[in-house]
């Protein structure tokens, strides 16, 4: 993160798959995974003002390369953190143009572990942009959030993003996206939107 769009396309290597501008000096790549974990893996990379700003992949890390990632994450945190706080920390410093309104968490009821929780996250995007692409950044932030936690905390067993849009409309919360761990990752279990962000 924080690499120009060439010294990326160096590392990379071949040219994106596609490419859109998201808002004034903002765009988004998305390149073709190699020998991914799942079928059609991909890489879509966010950059503003021409630096590296978010990176997410569909169905390419291996297990042995999210230990990698864990193992270089800069975040660190104190014992006396709570887990609120640590969620606080990883969308203050990883999702642009997003205030945490209120985060939650709660032992899971719903198992008979001991230890398991479940996080709720109220978030607001604050970033006027159409309708297609704020929902487009809204599904991104939440993938990205939700394999932070999952790498962060291996008590957290669900996850709901809950987001207000204010330019979209004050009051309502216009989606909510829940995850599930599944291993070392988190998968979406439910995706919903109180009213239709057409493309």
């Amino acid at each position: 993160e924080g690499m120009s769009y060439d010294e990326v396309k160096k590392t990379v290597g071949g040219k994106a798959k596609s490419e859109s501008d998201l808002y004034a000096g903002a765009k988004e790549y998305v390149f073709e995974g190699k020998d991914g974990v799942e079928s059609g893996p991909t890489v879509t990379l966010l950059f503003d003002n021409d630096e590296l700003s978010i990176k997410y992949e569909t169905g390419l890390i291996s297990h042995e390369e999210e230990a990698q990632v864990e193992d270089e994450d800069t975040t660190t945190f104190t014992e006396s953190d709570t887990k609120e706080d640590k969620i606080n920390d990883l969308v203050e410093k990883n999702l642009k143009n997003v205030t945490v309104e209120e985060v939650e968490v709660n032992q899971d009821l719903g198992t008979d572990e001991n230890g398991q929780y479940i996080a709720l996250v109220h978030l607001s995007f604050d970033l006027k942009n159409s309708l297609a692409r704020t929902k487009k950044m809204i599904e991104l932030y939440s993938e990205d959030l939700a394999a932070r936690i999952a790498i962060e905390d291996k008590s957290i067993r669900e996850i709901t993003v809950f987001w207000k849009v204010p330019y979209i409309d004050e009051n309502e919360t216009l989606a909510k996206i829940s995850y599930k761990r599944s291993g070392e990752k988190m998968r979406v279990s439910e995706k919903n939107f109180s009213q239709p962000l057409s493309y």
